[in-house]
């Protein structure tokens, strides 16, 4: 879907989003940007950490990706989905739960 379609329709109350960060970690799924593409100072998308929005919460428009920007976007996201089929996933939730649970004191019946 375009970004235009998703505009028009209130039908699409959510979008799918990858934050962008003020410090740059260098991973090969984050996509550098600057002022140069309409920031106030270098940060990064961060494609691992994709997230639900409500549309309505996106209230201030920044900047527009340049087609070479929006290349490199495209080529972080194909890497986290690769990344994510090759290895098992594990957020942060799950593994809270999953250490609570190991972590956890047996229970005895007397």
């Amino acid at each position: 879907m375009s970004r235009s379609f998703i505009a028009r329709h209130e039908d699409v109350s959510t979008v799918i989003c990858a934050p962008v960060y003020s410090q740059v970690l260098g991973l090969s799924t984050e996509v550098v940007l600057g002022t140069d593409d309409g920031l106030h100072h270098e940060s990064a998308i961060r494609c691992d950490f994709l997230m639900l929005m409500f549309k309505a919460k996106l209230t201030h428009f920044i900047a527009t990706l340049s087609p070479a920007k929006t290349a490199d976007l495209n080529r972080a996201l194909a890497l986290t989905r690769v990344s994510r089929r090759s290895t098992s996933v594990c957020t942060p939730r799950t593994s809270w739960a999953w250490r609570r649970r190991r972590d956890a004191p047996s229970s005895t019946v007397s």
